[in-house]
This record gives structure tokens, sequence and C-alpha cells, in this order.
């Protein structure tokens, strides 16, 4: 894999000093040898996505530790203070990409950065977060990754598309794992908050129906009338979908859904 080495030099508050990428296109990426040079304690005001490519490693990052393997990576956010050591005696390399939030964000302004990127740059959950391949928005995070590191050595006309795309679409998996499966108390509240508005609405109309003795289709209408105007949804999708979040079973089908 054609990919830069990385040779971290920080500063005296462990601020990384390289620059990665250019002003024009703010991404690098990196193949680190740990056994010739293990990766020092540093932060850098990019984000940081690394996959282990030989052998196992000790990542550490926002005060946690983290054994991965061959095929398993790390998100590091933003100003984190993290370092990737060696565990086995054999090889031991990684490889990583580290990209300016701009990169996928854009404008500080923009949808991209108001509706997907900021949430996650703010998340306390999303610090630093394991992908290890076992849930399907790991599998799909982990091939973006490989896609993107496919691309970097040729660097094919159009390939800084391609690898903002790829970006984009882990930022986005990572926004949902974040915010809606580490929130799962929320779940419900989010479903059903906007039925809530139209609470002393529903009532009206059950209670009519009670007197005028239309009891046999009061949770078949009024309820599931309810639940299906304001979410879209009726209460069985919305059970299943709060189910499958719950069992990690995240797809991109659930995704849209929830959107």
């Amino acid at each position: 894999m054609a990919l830069s080495l990385c040779r971290t030099t920080v500063d005296d508050s462990a601020r990384e000093l390289m620059e990665h990428g250019t002003a024009a296109f703010p991404i690098a990426c990196y193949h680190d040898d740990l056994q010739a040079e293990p990766v020092p304690w540093h932060w850098h005001e990019e984000l940081e996505v690394l996959v282990v490519s030989e052998g196992m490693i000790l990542a550490t990052a926002g005060g946690e530790k983290f054994r991965l393997e061959k095929g398993e990576g790390l998100f590091i956010n933003a100003g984190v203070l993290h370092g990737d050591w060696p565990l086995n005696a054999g090889s031991c390399r990684l490889h990583s990409m580290v990209f300016h939030p701009r990169l996928v964000g854009g404008n500080p302004d923009s949808v991209f950065w108001q509706k997907y990127l900021g949430p996650v740059l703010c998340a306390p959950e999303c610090r630093c977060i394991p992908i290890l391949g076992g849930a399907v928005w790991e599998q799909q995070a982990l091939a973006e990754l490989q896609h993107i590191a496919e691309l970097w050595p040729r660097k094919a006309p159009g390939y800084e598309f391609e690898v903002r795309a790829a970006l984009s679409r882990v930022i986005f998996l990572l926004l949902w794992i974040c915010i809606v499966l580490h929130k799962q108390e929320n779940i419900f509240c989010i479903f059903t908050f906007p039925c809530k508005v139209k609470l002393h609405e529903t009532h009206l109309t059950i209670q009519y129906k009670i007197d005028h003795n239309m009891m046999h289709d009061v949770f078949c209408c009024s309820l599931c009338d309810c639940f299906h105007r304001h979410l879209l949804f009726y209460p069985v999708k919305i059970l299943c979908i709060a189910r499958c979040i719950m069992h990690n079973l995240i797809t991109n089908i659930i995704i849209k859904h929830l959107l």
C-alpha cells in the first residue's frame, strides 16, 4: 500500500505539528509500522480514522484503551489525545486517514456541518468509537475506509470526490451510532414526541367513539392514524425500528426510515 509514513512531532502541549494534506484538499493517508516506531501521545484539530493492517495494537484515545486486531479500526475525534503501540512481537502495522472537518462539512453554516458533522464533533459519545466489524454499520464503515485506501495510491482523476463521499458516509454512520444507538433511552421519546402535541385532539376523538359505541376501531383507527399522521409510521413499524436499533441491527434501510 503506497501510503506515506507518519513521523509524529509534537509541541509542549502534545499538539501535533505536521500539516495533513493541503489547504485545498485537507487529508493525508499514512501507513505506520508500530514495531519500528510507535505513535506517541498527541492530538490535532483534524479527525482521524485508523485501521489495523497487520498484527494487534493497543490504541488509546479519550482516556480509553482498545485492543485492535487486523481489520478492526478506531475513529478519533478532533482534539482528542491519543497514541498507538504494538501488542505482538511480529509485524504490527496500521493505516490511518487524518482529515480536517471542513473536508466533509464544508462551511460551518452549511447543512452538512450543521446537521451531520457538528453533532459528531460536539457529542461526548463521539470522542472515540471502535469500528470492529461485527455490526452491519461497522462493516459498511470499514468498507468505505478500504475504498479510500485503494483510491489513494492511484489518485485517478476525480478521486477527491470519491474520497470525500466515502468519508461523508462514515461520518453519517458514526452520527447515528453516537446519537441514536448510544442514547437508546431517548429513542421512544423521539418517536412519540410529535404525537404528544396532538394528545388532546386524539383524546377527544377516542372519547367520541366510546360515547357512540365505536370501541372496536378506537385503536386501529384513531391511535394508529395519529401515529402515522405525525410520524409517517404505524406503531408496529416504530417498534420494529427501535428493536433493531437496540439490538445493533442498523442497516441503510433502517437509517433511511429514521430520517
